[in-house]
This record gives structure tokens, C-alpha cells and sequence, in this order.
């Protein structure tokens, strides 16, 4: 098996994709406020040649706002809580229910979650705040990066969660994008006439939410690996090449990395960079309160604690 950031065999199985991936040079993605775009997938789900993007949700029913206070509360790792999340307050994906779905795809509604794509993940969180009545308010606090006072929001200032941006990448027939080399090359050693085994092109898909949080639990790690790391992770398919037509993901190694051109390797991790701002940008703008600064910088928003956020229990009132 290749050397890599590969997924641990514990880890759910992606659905397979098919090798249907739109060339990174004819990629568009636009961008949509939130508002805008309520109740849908950025990405979706691809099923019977189709892209399912449409879903909704069950009203905040008192059972579902128990489960939410007592279950968002457990250690048990991101992808698990937000499966388990979903699979009760989703109630349809496209045209299918979500027991449909999961049936037509083999697997239990809880699997269908963890293995959809992080971007996906997200919006539905949103969207399950926005439904809630003024959810779109968030009160927001933060340090101003230039004269280090804290800002925050009260009962009259607060943010418009609606008014976040979202990334939805077009066209797509799967959820893949394929990236032509430059400067193609033999995956062996030795061989360098055997076109069996000559790499011309990657394909590289989205981050997978059961992905998302060993990916960013690396530590102190520097920003250049976290991106090294991340590419590793989504370069998913060497066409035409047996040993690496595994769809799954993490089929990138050190060996092949170090046969590539300079341009192919910065290229190929500037396209991962890309794919990962698929989906809602979590940042909004915030403005330093000190008359004196006024300074404005981009506040992430603390989605983190589910309870709080899912509730709105950031509330100052």
C-alpha cells in the first residue's frame, strides 16, 4: 500500500466516485451569500448520475433540542457528532429521504454523513442555526489585531450570519478535478520507457468530514506541511494507472512527490488549497469598537461548541 497520509482502514469508506473529473483549468466556483443560498449543498451528493444538492431539516422539535444538549456534549470525535447530529434533524437529501438514500447506497443513514464532504458538513450546520427563530444573530467577540482591545457584540450590536459567503464550485458531474502535469514521469525507479507506468495526470477530490479533524489535529505542524498534508489527502486517482486507482484518497506518497516538477508540486497543493474553500467561509468582518483605531479584520466563528451555537446560547441577553 503507498506511504502517506492515507485514512485509517477504521475509517468509513468514501462512496467510489467515478473518473468523470472536470479539468482544474475549466473549474469555476461562485460565490453565493448565505441567504442566498439556504438549504443547499455546495458540493452534494452524486448518485444515479445525478448531483443532489437540495435538503431539509426537521423543525427544532423539544426531543431534537434535548438530544442537541445532551449528545453535542460527549467526547466522541467531530465526524461521529455531526453524523449523529444529522441523521435526526436531516429529513431529505435531493428527492430521496434520508433512509433512502442510505439504502440505495448501502450504507446506514449515520455512515451517509461521515462520509460526506466537509464543505456539506458545514452548511448544514448553518442552516440548522438559521432555522432556529433569529438565528441568523450571532454575537460575536474578538481582540483587535492592531491595538489589542477586545470587541464584542451586545443585545444591539451583532452580526448577520446570513451574510456569510459561500463557495459552490459548478459544473461538476463527480466530485473530482483533474490536474495534467506539466512535466509527466515514471512512477518506478527504473523504467522510464514503460508507459505503463507514466503519470500525466491527478485527479483530487474534497476533504471528507471524517478527515477533517486528523487533518487539523496536527499539532503544531507549519502552515506549508498542514498544505503538504492536505494535498496528500486529496489526490485520489492516477488514471491509467492500476497500483493507484484507488478513488478513496491518500494514494499520494513521498516517492511520487519527489519525482514530480517543482511547478506540479506547487500547482497541486495550490489546487488542494482551492478545494478546501469549497463551502461557507467561516470568517466574518469585525470592527475594532476603539474610536481611536477602528481597525477591521476577519473573526472566525465559533461553530466549535455545538450546543451553543446550534441553540444560539451565545446570546448576551
Amino acid at each position: 500500500m503507498p506511504k502517506g497520509f492515507a485514512p485509517d482502514t477504521t475509517s468509513p469508506t468514501p462512496e467510489i466516485a467515478t473518473v468523470e473529473a472536470l479539468s482544474a483549468d475549466q473549474l469555476k466556483v461562485n460565490t453565493i451569500e448565505l441567504e442566498n443560498f439556504r438549504l443547499k449543498l455546495p458540493i452534494g451528493f452524486f448518485f444515479n448520475g445525478r448531483r443532489l444538492q437540495q435538503f431539509s431539516l426537521k423543525p427544532l422539535t423539544g426531543e431534537i433540542e434535548l438530544f442537541i444538549r445532551r449528545k453535542m456534549k460527549a467526547r466522541l470525535d467531530l465526524h461521529v457528532k455531526f453524523a449523529q447530529l444529522f441523521s435526526q434533524t436531516v429529513e431529505t437529501i435531493g428527492d430521496c429521504s434520508v433512509p433512502e438514500l442510505a439504502r440505495e447506497l448501502s450504507c446506514s443513514p449515520e455512515q451517509l454523513f461521515q462520509r460526506m464532504w466537509f464543505a456539506d458538513a458545514l452548511s448544514i450546520l448553518l442552516n440548522m442555526r438559521l432555522a432556529k427563530q433569529e438565528g441568523e444573530k450571532i454575537f460575536l467577540s474578538g481582540q483587535c489585531p492592531q491595538c489589542q482591545r477586545m470587541t464584542k457584540d451586545d443585545e444591539y450590536t451583532y452580526h448577520d450570519l446570513s451574510q456569510l459567503e459561500v463557495n459552490v464550485p459548478q459544473r461538476l458531474s463527480a466530485p473530482a478535478i483533474a490536474y495534467t502535469l506539466d512535466c509527466p514521469f515514471n512512477i518506478l525507479e527504473q523504467g522510464e520507457d514503460d508507459e505503463a507506468h507514466m503519470a500525466r495526470c491527478f485527479h483530487l477530490r474534497p476533504l471528507k468530514l471524517f478527515e477533517a479533524q486528523k487533518l487539523f489535529s496536527t499539532g503544531d505542524a507549519s502552515p506549508g506541511l498542514t498544505s503538504l498534508l492536505l494535498m496528500y489527502q486529496l489526490v485520489c486517482h492516477l488514471p491509467g494507472i492500476a497500483e493507484y486507482a484507488d478513488l478513496k484518497g491518500g494514494i499520494m506518497n513521498d516517492d511520487l512527490y519527489v519525482r514530480m516538477g517543482e511547478r506540479d508540486r506547487r500547482q497541486l497543493i495550490h489546487l488542494s488549497e482551492k478545494l478546501l474553500q469549497w463551502g461557507p467561509n467561516l470568517r466574518i468582518s469585525m470592527e475594532c469598537d476603539n474610536l481611536m483605531c477602528g481597525y477591521k479584520w476577519e473573526q472566525a466563528i465559533p461553530w466549535g461548541s455545538l450546543e451553543t451555537f446550534l441553540l444560539g446560547l451565545d446570546s448576551p441577553a
